[in-house]
């Protein structure tokens, strides 16, 4: 039985796990976006395989990629990036390192976790 984890924007399913790979389904819910993040050593390969999302990404410039069912887009380490949902979607990402590996710069879940100086 996999894996499925609540999120406020919907949920994520952990399919297979072995070492520092995961491969996971995220169900994502129409309108919702997940954290403006990036990974210091996390990078992640994602398909739409329903629905439809965009997802920002921020280099030196904010570029967006339309994912709609079919099409996928990978992020590299450190990258900053954003998924949105346009319409109730899934995507499967495989992503290589930490899932703990998560810095979260936007959330408007307030799931921002602050330092303590």
């Amino acid at each position: 039985m996999n894996k499925i984890i609540k999120k406020p924007w919907g949920h994520e399913e952990i399919i297979h796990e072995e070492g520092n790979a995961r491969l996971k389904r995220l169900v994502i819910k129409n309108g919702e976006s997940l954290s403006l993040q990036y990974h210091r050593k996390k990078s992640e390969f994602l398909i739409c395989v329903k629905g439809e999302a965009v997802i920002d990404l921020k280099q030196k410039s904010v570029k967006q990629i339309l994912l709609p069912c079919g099409a996928s887009c990978f992020i590299e380490q450190r990258m900053v990036h954003q998924i949105h949902a346009k319409a109730d979607c899934e995507i499967i990402e495989l992503a290589c390192g930490d899932d703990e590996d998560i810095i979260r710069l936007k959330d408007k879940y307030g799931r921002i976790k602050t330092r303590k100086i």
